[in-house]
């Protein structure tokens, strides 16, 4: 830190400022740029200028914030492929290491899957960056997410499945339908990565070799399925091979990609500039006859008359300019010009156009009615309507709720005008028109994507969860119903929030920058409470009760200020003069003990805050503390240099608690309660324990997505671990308990082609009676299933070893994973670890006929004599609706007789490996 520091002090004292809000977006989406470098440049641009509603300030702060937990010691960013690299790396040692325990959680989501409002002023669901919609069954949607995924319904919205929870990123901002099969889909992820389904989403491959940029849009050529061309920060690039590989067409920054309807030869792109290519999109030219200005740009054209396109432009965060080209982009003339005193600002807060500012350097979208060339649509923070061609435009949004024009949530990211119906992907979810936009529906319910940055459980009554947001605010959880459980209580971004722990109908929440917020009848109405300064807090303002005595709460801005009337007047418990205080937390067993930290500084105070001690932790920024629930003195703090430090002596020295964990971001570490010293530590992947009795860290993340853990929360009365996500909601687990004794294989295989013979040994080092295990196999090391059981009959205390011989009657081709299953009486299940042997080839034939058929379909499968094949039938959503080992080879088996009409796949799992067949009910 000591040169980096000045190295950025030389740099920044000559780097000029930027004017365009697309130059930050540049900046925030570039993982090569240092983050305090981008910090510093977007600071400086601000430091004399407004930093109110519109002005970007608020998605800068955004940014900063979730990037903090991305950086190293210098600033650098690390990149989603790089955490997850991280991750799978500690999962590996994990396995290796036979002294580690194996650890059972249960993650169950407990949403929210819908909004309803009581007092929130802009209620949403979660973000939804990307829509695309099947061409021929408008029922068939995928949604892209920031943190949630990719989604899909089959039903028009009325449900929804998740498909990419085992991404290595579940931030997805682009997401395209091939025209010619609706079955191969393509969504772009962060970290350079795209990936390619060819079966509706089952299933999905990297897609990615030779792609740079995070990527912004995705089409394919209607003429050839094979040729693909994307936009990205990094530039326009084509693929002739379905993805396979990509190369440069035009480097730059680019929003946006477009074919010419009916005439794919011809492509337009756009970032600031606009680009025309007339070879397919091999090369491009920089069109700007009739285009006077530069800023963020989007495309719009229109199959009703082809050689129209749209091309709407921001100015800074503001409505710029739309063009039309009516000679296929050749030459544009201006329709409108953005002007708050003509009314004509479209990417502002008012209905009647005349505020300043916006935010079109963060949300602005465009669409054309496929059969009125004339009929525009376009979207920032509102949606408007023009049926002039862009000349004029008519509000047919508010951003608040309720209204008397419309409501979708406000900042807009994506428009689609598919077959009459216009839907719309904004900051609070997926919305559609059926009208041309004279009203709008809400089709999120059943989304499981809220972005959680803070959560809160009553101690009085264990259903009630409070959870603050980005961009839809602070909810409330009042029954277990994942849909109709939740309130919105409190609207713009959601930050800290908790429940008076004596009376769960008061909670407090906060907003961005420290706005604070107060119920007295568990959320059905708030009132503001008067901050105690006027400056803004931080991004997420450390708020807090003290947990002895309910009245009195806590809150940090440049100062720390203690209420001891629920927040209606203040004291100030610190005098400092710069920066803002970050993190808090006071001692459970004794309120006179406060930590709050301010980057690497720990201030700490034993006597209430009279007097405070500044303490500098070993390295990073503290990006977490937590007090033991019954030692004041026992501290854990989790770092930015992903380090997760200890201290006995309430900060006087420390110790590195961080054992081999992954180095991905650490956002919350908090303590159990208990003499083991039990921590749970949440990161950018997942859920982590450790207690004196392990040597290391063990992975807490059974049914968990692979996804950002902002915080935890321990719930003792139910005994229950909750989670607040960012991107996939709420979830909880039971709470860490001893698990029972690690069992272990090994194997001794006979390679005869009729009968494997597999030894099986385990050692146990408590008392076993007769206790059954499942041997579970499988063919990739992830889907196991189970082939046999064994029986063990061993007493005892001290380490015991036993071997069982099982014959296994389907040798699988390659590699044959195993793994024991022991159930205890109350269902939860114990696994071993992995182990496996090689088997030679073996092959089968499938003929399935008559596909399509209105009856029952004949299946025959050829096999190996003493084999059998594993067979289920999977739907679309990927949900399994059949299943079963079949034994008998050469033999006709009826199949489907109970399925409903549709399209289905068949997956055969044997000798040869694994076939999937595609068969039609009509």
């Amino acid at each position: 830190m000591k040169i980096t520091w000045l190295y950025f002090l030389l740099f920044f004292f000559f780097c000029p400022l930027f004017s365009h809000a697309q130059q930050w977006y540049d900046y925030m989406e570039n993982d090569t740029m240092n983050f305090y470098e981008v910090v510093y440049k977007i600071e400086a641009y601000f430091k004399d200028r407004d930093k109110g509603k519109g002005s970007g300030y608020k998605q800068f702060k955004r940014w900063e914030y979730e990037t903090s937990f991305h950086i190293d010691s210098l600033g650098n960013r690390i990149n989603p492929e790089q955490e997850y690299e991280s991750y799978l790396q500690f999962m590996k040692r994990s396995t290796k290491n036979k002294s580690s325990k194996i650890t059972a959680s249960n993650w169950v989501e407990l949403g929210p899957h819908a909004w309803n409002r009581t007092s929130s002023w802009s209620p949403g669901l979660g973000r939804v960056m990307a829509v695309a919609v099947n061409p021929t069954n408008a029922n068939i949607i995928y949604i892209g997410t920031p943190g949630g995924g990719c989604w899909k319904t089959i039903n028009g919205g009325t449900n929804w499945v998740v498909l990419t929870d085992n991404f290595q990123s579940l931030t997805v901002g682009a997401v395209a339908i091939d025209p010619n099969n609706t079955n191969t889909i393509y969504i772009g992820c962060s970290a350079n990565r795209l990936m390619k389904s060819n079966d509706a989403g089952a299933t999905w491959n990297n897609a990615n070799t030779g792609l740079a940029g995070t990527v912004r849009k995705i089409i394919i050529d209607p003429s050839n399925s094979n040729i693909v061309v994307t936009a990205t920060s990094s530039g326009i690039y084509r693929s002739i091979n379905g993805g396979a590989n990509w190369t440069t067409s035009l480097g730059g920054s680019f929003n946006d990609v477009e074919f010419k309807p009916n005439d794919p030869s011809i492509v337009y792109g756009c970032g600031n500039t606009f680009y025309r290519s007339t070879d397919n999109g091999i090369g491009f030219t920089l069109i700007n006859s009739g285009i006077p200005a530069s800023g963020r740009s989007f495309i719009a054209v229109t199959p009703a008359d082809p050689d129209y396109v749209y091309l709407v432009m921001a100015n800074g965060s503001e409505f710029g300019y739309l063009f039309r080209s009516e000679d296929s982009g050749l030459n544009f003339s201006t329709r409108v010009t953005g002007n708050p005193a003509s009314g004509t600002n479209y990417f502002g807060y008012s209905p009647a156009g005349t505020d300043t500012g916006g935010q079109a350097g963060y949300d602005m979208a465009m669409c054309v009615s496929a059969t009125n060339a004339e009929e525009v649509h376009i979207a920032g923070i509102i949606t408007w309507k023009s049926t002039n061609g862009g000349t004029s435009f008519v509000a047919t949004t508010q951003w608040t709720y309720p209204n008397g024009t419309g409501y979708t949530h406000c900042d807009m990211h994506v428009l689609e005008y598919v077959n009459g119906v216009i839907y719309s992907g904004s900051d609070g979810g997926i919305f559609k028109s059926t009208d041309q936009a004279d009203n709008f529906t809400n089709i999120s319910s059943g989304l499981g994507i809220r972005q959680f940055y803070r959560i809160g459980c009553s101690k009085t009554n264990s259903l009630n969860v409070t959870g603050g947001s980005q961009d839809n605010g602070t909810g409330l959880r009042r029954t277990a119903n994942l849909t109709t459980g939740w309130i919105d209580w409190l609207g713009a971004d959601g930050m800290e929030t908790f429940f008076d722990h004596t009376n769960a109908n008061i909670v407090y929440g906060t907003s961005q920058n420290g706005g604070l917020y107060k119920s007295i009848n568990n959320g059905t109405n708030q009132f503001g409470l008067t901050k105690p300064v006027t400056a803004d807090g931080n991004w997420v303002t450390p708020f807090a009760i003290d947990p002895n005595v309910a009245t009195t709460i806590y809150v940090g801005y440049i100062d720390l200020f203690k209420s001891t009337n629920g927040g209606t007047s203040w004291t100030a418990l610190t005098s400092l003069t710069t920066t803002n205080f970050s993190q808090l937390d006071i001692a459970p067993s004794n309120s006179n003990y406060i930590y709050a930290s301010k980057g690497n500084t720990l201030y700490r105070t034993n006597d209430g805050g009279s007097n405070w001690t500044t303490v500098t932790i070993p390295s990073g920024n503290i990006n977490y503390i937590s007090v033991h629930p019954s030692n004041a003195s026992k501290v854990v703090i989790a770092t930015s240099t992903s380090r997760v430090y200890t201290t006995l002596d309430a900060g006087t020295t420390w110790v590195n608690y961080t054992g081999t964990l992954p180095a991905n971001g650490f956002n919350c570490a908090i303590y159990h309660n208990g003499a083991e010293d039990g921590i749970y530590l949440a990161t950018t992947i997942g859920v982590y324990y450790r207690d004196n009795s392990l040597t290391d860290w063990v992975t807490y993340s059974s049914g968990l997505p692979k996804v950002d853990v902002k915080e935890l929360e321990i719930h003792y009365s139910s005994g229950k671990l909750r989670a607040g996500t960012y991107g996939r909601g709420l979830w909880e687990t039971d709470l860490y308990t001893e698990p029972l004794p690690v069992y272990y294989l090994s194997f001794d295989v006979k390679n005869t082609p009729d009968l494997k013979s597999v030894s099986v040994e385990w050692c146990t080092t408590i008392e076993v009676n007769n206790r059954n295990f499942e041997i579970e196999r499988s063919h990739n090391g992830n889907d196991f299933y189970s082939i046999g059981s064994v029986n063990a009959f061993d007493n005892g205390t001290s380490t015991h070893k036993n071997t069982y011989n099982f014959e296994d009657k389907n040798p699988l081709n390659g590699s044959s994973y195993y793994r024991l299953a022991q159930y205890d009486l109350d269902g939860k299940v114990h696994y071993t670890n992995v182990a496996s042997v090689n088997r030679e080839v073996m092959e089968y034939a499938v003929n399935l006929f008559p596909n399509p058929s209105k009856e029952d379909f004949n299946l025959l499968i050829s096999f190996p004599k003493n084999t059998f094949v594993h067979l289920t039938v999977i739907n679309l959503l990927g949900i399994t609706l059949y299943s079963d080992n079949f034994f008998e080879t050469n033999t006709i088996h009826k199949l489907g007789g109970y399925l409903s009409p549709g399209v289905y796949t068949l997956k055969i799992k044997g000798d040869a490996g694994e076939k999937l067949i595609k068969f039609i009910k009509e």
